[in-house]
């Protein structure tokens, strides 16, 4: 007689179920930074080199200030050399001049949703590690939407452990109310 395994739910055994989110600010925010890099390092391999001050990312912008505001037609050229394409949507980044040299960079809503989904697909296997290290549990690990990801682990009864641990690396945070 075959011998079949009956797999029991939180309903029935109990267990965590976290709603993890991808704390999409900080990946907005490290993504500025990293944009303020390449575009100080595309002005920097511009020919003749094109001189800035302040770089970074302030709000929803990574920026630079050129100290030669006139150069800012040639900066704008070396600058569309950092732009990548979001799929089929267009580009990542959307570039627009201020006064007196400024120059700003923001993330378009297409590489905003990207990095999240991305931060969400990758996220899981790390979440798998982490719940169910040898792979011989019942842990259920399910994308939700662009950056949240639902953990259910039946017999599992260290929720708060586990997402501190997530907390701890600054991944993911729990929505507010969950």
């Amino acid at each position: 007689m075959p011998h079949q395994t009956l797999n029991l739910g939180l309903d029935l055994r109990g267990g965590s179920h976290l709603l993890l989110e991808v704390d999409v600010a900080t990946l907005q925010h490290q993504q500025l930074e990293n944009t303020s890099d390449r575009m100080a390092n595309a002005l920097r391999e511009a020919e003749p080199a094109i001189r800035y001050t302040g770089r970074g990312a302030v709000g929803d912008a990574a920026r630079v200030r050129l100290i030669e505001p006139a150069d800012a037609p040639r900066a704008m050229q070396a600058l569309r050399s950092i732009v990548e394409q979001v799929g089929t949507t267009g580009p990542n980044l959307v570039f627009t001049q201020g006064e007196n040299g400024l120059i700003e960079a923001r993330l378009t809503e297409a590489a905003v949703r990207q990095l999240s989904t991305q931060a969400a697909e990758r996220s899981i296997e790390v979440v798998r590690r982490r719940v169910d290290p040898t792979g011989a549990s019942e842990v259920t690990i399910v994308r939700q939407g662009d950056d949240r990801i639902v953990v259910q682990a039946p017999g599992v009864f260290r929720s708060r452990a586990i997402a501190a641990s997530y907390r701890a690396n600054r991944a993911f945070d729990l929505p507010h109310g969950r």
